[in-house]
C-alpha cells in the first residue's frame, strides 16, 4: 500500500511538470509564417470593338520635273556662257551662249558671196535675153543657181550661221537639271549642252512593290512627306497617282507609280528631294485592338484578356494593320475586355487589377 500510494503521488508530481516544460519549449520556438498572398497586377483594359481600318501602303520616291527640255545648238561652235545646275531662271534668261566656229563663219560668208554673184549672173542673162544675145533656157539656169544659192544662204541663217554669236533663252521658268559642258568647250552641231526643267509642275516617281500592283491605280490617293535634310519637317501634301507603269525598274526591281503637282502643291520642292508616300489603297473592317495589346512569344501572337479578374491568354493570329490597330481573329468571346497596359508582366490565371481609366 505505501508503493502504490507513493507512486501515484510521484505521477502528480511529475505530470505537470512535463506539460509545462513542453508549453516552455513550443513558446521558445518561432511561430510559423503564414501562407504568401498571390500576387495582383495593376492593368488598363480596353474593349474588344469591330472597326474600319484603312490599307496603306509606305515607299518612298523622287521629285522630279514635270517636263523637260533639252538644250542644244543647230551649229558646231564654242560655249562662253553657260548656267550652273540647280541654277534657278525665269522666262527670257539666258542659259547658253555659242560663238561660232570660225569655219562655220567662213562657210557662210561662201555661201552669201555666191548668192550675191548668182543673183548679179540672173540679171546678166536678162539683159542679154533682151538683146537676143541669150537664150531662155539660159536665163532659166541662172535663175535656178540664184534661188539655189539664196536657199542655202537662209538654211544658214536659220542656224544661226550669220551670227557672231547664237543665245539660247529660257522658255519658261524652270531650273537647270544638268549640264553636259563647260565653258570654253567647243561643241558639234546638235550636241546636247543641257538639260532645262520645269519648276511650276513637277513629277514624283513613286517605287511600289510588284505584289502591291494590283492595289494601285490612277486617282489612288497618296500623301507625300518630303524630306527635309535628315528629318521630314514639311507637312503632307495631298494628292492621287496621275499614271502606273506596267513595267519593272531595272535598277530598284519596282514598279514606277507617278504624282503630279502643280501649282501650290509644288511650292517650296525642288528636282532631286525625296518623299515619304503613303497610299490609301482601300480599307476592312475586322475585330481590332490597339497595337500594344498583341504579344508575341514561340507559340506565335496572343493577348490577355481579363475574365473574373483573372488574365486568360487566347492565341490570335494578326492581320491588317493601320493608325495603331491591329486586326486579329481566334478571339472566341468578345465580351471580355483585352489587356493593352501592363501585359507584359502577366501569366496565364493571373489575379489583376483594372486600372481607372
Amino acid at each position: 500500500m505505501k508503493r502504490s500510494h507513493r507512486l501515484t503521488v510521484g505521477l502528480v508530481i511529475l505530470v505537470p511538470l512535463a506539460f509545462g516544460a513542453w508549453h516552455l519549449v513550443r513558446a521558445s520556438q518561432p511561430a510559423a509564417a503564414a501562407p504568401a498572398a498571390s500576387p495582383v497586377a495593376s492593368v488598363t483594359t480596353a474593349p474588344i470593338t469591330q472597326t474600319v481600318l484603312k490599307r496603306r501602303i509606305t515607299t518612298f520616291g523622287e521629285i522630279g520635273s514635270g517636263q523637260i527640255l533639252g538644250v542644244s545648238f543647230a551649229r558646231a561652235g564654242q560655249i562662253t556662257k553657260l548656267v550652273a545646275v540647280g541654277y534657278p531662271v525665269r522666262r527670257g534668261a539666258v542659259l547658253a551662249t555659242l560663238a561660232p566656229d570660225p569655219a562655220t563663219l567662213q562657210g557662210y560668208q561662201q555661201a552669201v558671196t555666191t548668192a550675191e554673184v548668182a543673183r548679179r549672173e540672173w540679171q546678166r542673162q536678162q539683159e542679154l535675153l533682151k538683146l537676143q544675145l541669150a537664150t531662155q533656157s539660159q536665163v532659166d539656169a541662172a535663175e535656178k543657181a540664184y534661188r539655189d544659192a539664196a536657199g542655202n544662204v537662209k538654211a544658214l541663217d536659220q542656224t544661226g550661221g550669220g551670227t557672231r554669236v547664237s543665245v539660247f533663252t529660257a522658255p519658261f521658268d524652270g531650273v537647270v537639271l544638268s549640264v553636259s559642258g563647260a565653258l570654253g568647250d567647243r561643241v558639234a552641231a546638235n550636241a546636247p549642252i543641257l538639260q532645262f526643267g520645269h519648276t511650276d509642275v513637277l513629277k514624283v516617281l513613286v517605287g511600289i512593290d510588284p505584289a502591291d500592283r494590283r492595289l494601285v491605280r490612277v486617282g489612288t490617293p497618296v500623301a507625300l512627306t518630303p524630306f527635309v535634310g535628315t528629318t521630314i519637317d514639311m507637312p503632307p501634301i495631298a494628292a492621287r497617282i496621275g499614271d502606273v507603269q506596267d513595267a519593272l525598274d531595272p535598277k530598284s526591281m519596282l514598279v514606277t507609280a507617278v504624282v503630279y503637282l502643280r501649282g501650290v502643291d509644288a511650292n517650296g520642292l525642288v528636282p532631286g528631294m525625296k518623299v515619304r508616300a503613303t497610299l490609301d489603297v482601300g480599307s476592312e473592317t475586322a475585330t481590332a485592338v490597339p497595337r500594344s495589346a498583341v504579344l508575341v512569344d514561340e507559340k506565335g501572337s496572343y493577348v490577355f484578356q481579363v475574365v473574373d479578374g483573372k488574365a486568360r491568354r487566347t492565341d490570335v493570329k494578326e492581320g491588317l494593320q493601320s493608325d495603331g490597330l491591329v486586326a486579329i481573329s481566334g478571339i472566341e468571346d468578345p465580351r471580355h475586355p483585352i489587356v493593352v497596359m501592363g501585359n507584359y508582366e502577366l501569366s496565364d490565371g493571373m489575379a489583376v487589377k483594372v486600372a481607372a481609366p
